[in-house]
């Protein structure tokens, strides 16, 4: 009778200290999460090539340049969700995100600029799938301008960096790049 006793008393604590744990835990995710703003990234199906969006949550930053930044670091950590290929090279980062009104500029590392067999897109198809994001996610952009080094990035003749077909979703009338 005692090792039944013993037993369920040893039962009892562990339970006792896995719903401890539990609680804990869970008053920790809902103290220190903070807010967290839900945005979607766009990156390419390793499959079909199409653009496929990818859910995230980010620190809700007070001003836009934060935001933006944010938005811009998550592209460069690449997709999560396994299918996917992320849109840069590895170890490209953002140097600065001004924003003046509608209008961000945002400068890049050189590192951008080489392609990677990680990465299906071309550096201008990269871009386009980043303003596909950033357009998404912050409607009250009318113009982005992108550098690499500090050096404006001058696009391909006849090349028209827009909202790009492949998410029909979302629709801009307005050029971006001017």
């Amino acid at each position: 009778m005692e090792k039944i006793d013993t037993k369920m008393q040893y039962i009892l604590i562990l339970s006792g200290i896995f719903i401890f744990l539990f609680i804990l835990s869970l008053l920790f995710f809902l103290i220190l999460k903070g807010d967290r703003t839900r945005i979607v990234l766009f990156f390419p199906d390793t499959i079909s090539g199409k653009l496929v969006g990818e859910e995230r949550y980010i620190k809700s930053e007070k001003n836009k340049e934060d935001k933006v930044y944010e938005l811009i670091s998550e592209i460069l950590l690449g997709p999560s969700l396994p299918g996917s290929s992320p849109l840069f090279p590895a170890n490209t980062e953002i140097i600065s995100v001004f924003i003046k009104k509608t209008h961000i500029f945002i400068n890049f590392s050189r590192k951008i600029i080489f392609q990677d067999i990680k990465t299906p897109l071309d550096f201008h198809k990269g871009i386009q799938a980043c303003i596909n994001s950033l357009k998404f996610n912050f409607p009250w952009i009318k113009n982005i301008s992108f550098f690499v080094n500090g050096e404006s990035i001058t696009l391909e003749p006849g090349s028209d960096l827009k909202q790009n077909e492949n998410v029909p979703q979302i629709k801009f009338i307005t050029d971006i790049l001017k």
